[in-house]
């Protein structure tokens, strides 16, 4: 349900599902906002048992079912029952679906313990966060969460993630940090996106100028907006220095990339999203579709990296796996792969 070290709380992503004990299974009942709540309140159940209270939430990802969209903007109002006017970074995505057929919502987390502080840049565009349910980002002591940034103009990917950049780069000089603090990027891809997203590198090498993060990039099922191309998330580390982590013989693979394999600020160390490739080769080592035997080459390439930083598989914290609806049926099969050692 969630995992706790040095005062943060990764919480795993809850939906409404609860045990229907008239018809003797577990489900998801309810339209979205129904369904938001249940997960809002399972959410608080883990950090009270971590200690700490919705006041310590840092950050949280919706992950929507096309069904939930039409009613998804009135969650903010379930969230506001749970968090108050606390300051949270916040991000939503469009999923084909979820694991659960009936679950139209899932909710996770990352809490931290300390003085909570929300970033709102000056200038005209930043105010309307003041209305909102969310802020721009949320710093506790020397990390800082930001909200995911969408930008649905102009009408061509590459102008959107400048733009993307753009704001982020005043979001981050508003917390006294720079692109050289960020630690991590996720980037959320419209389908839309995908023939020019790679043409985005230059924006990410004018702005972090050889210092590059951890980075995932995956294709979602659609943005909120309807004319984002992609949304572009971001984790920082102040007032450390940074260290790359790159596993002996990959330094080729990631020479000409705008990502490092990790990257280690502090005590945090954020991996790249991982596939099952050969980065000393740069070859898909799985040539068949089995779901768990890509899984199992991905996770061999994570306990690759934590044997470089010099950590182990059980100092991850939290994961994210990404699976195309073809998969669906068999990503319970992942549960072994997780179980062992990859």
């Amino acid at each position: 349900m969630g995992t706790e070290k040095d005062g943060l709380v990764y919480v795993s992503g809850q939906t409404a599902s609860v045990y229907d004990t008239e018809e003797g299974r577990v489900r998801c009942k309810g339209d979205i906002v129904e369904q938001a709540k249940v997960a809002w309140e399972k959410i608080g159940v883990v950090l009270e048992a971590a200690g700490l209270s919705y006041d310590n939430i840092v950050r949280t990802v919706d992950y929507i079912a096309p069904a939930g969209l039409p009613k998804f903007r009135h969650t903010g109002a379930v969230q506001e029952q749970f968090m108050g006017k606390s300051p949270v970074a916040s991000t939503g995505v469009l999923v084909h679906s979820l694991l659960r057929p009936d679950a139209l919502i899932e909710v996770n987390a990352i809490a931290a313990k300390g003085n909570k502080e929300a970033i709102i840049p000056p200038g005209p565009e930043f105010e309307r966060f003041k209305q909102l349910t969310y802020v721009p980002a949320v710093r506790v002591e020397n990390k800082l969460w930001l909200t995911g940034l969408i930008e649905p103009e102009p009408d061509d990917t590459v102008g959107q993630a400048a733009r993307c950049y753009e704001r982020m780069d005043k979001v981050l000089s508003a917390a006294g940090a720079s692109f050289q603090d960020v630690i991590h990027t996720m980037n959320y891809i419209d389908p839309q996106a995908r023939v020019h997203y790679a043409d985005t590198r230059k924006e990410r090498e004018r702005r972090f100028k050889g210092t590059y993060p951890a980075s995932s990039g995956v294709i979602f099922h659609g943005m909120l907006s309807p004319h984002g191309h992609l949304e572009v998330e971001a984790t920082a580390v102040t007032d450390t220095p940074r260290e790359p982590i790159i596993p002996p013989g990959w330094e080729e693979a990631f020479r000409d990339t705008t990502v490092v394999p990790a990257l280690r600020k502090g005590n945090l160390v954020y991996i790249s999203g991982q596939a099952s490739i050969d980065h000393r080769t740069g070859a898909s080592v799985v040539h068949k579709y089995d779901l768990v035997d890509l899984a199992r080459h991905a996770y061999r390439n994570v306990a690759e990296i934590c044997a470089t930083a010099g950590i182990g598989i059980d100092d991850i914290m939290y994961s994210l796996e990404c699976t195309p609806p073809t998969a669906q049926n068999d990503v319970r099969g992942l549960a072994q792969v997780w179980a062992c050692q990859p």
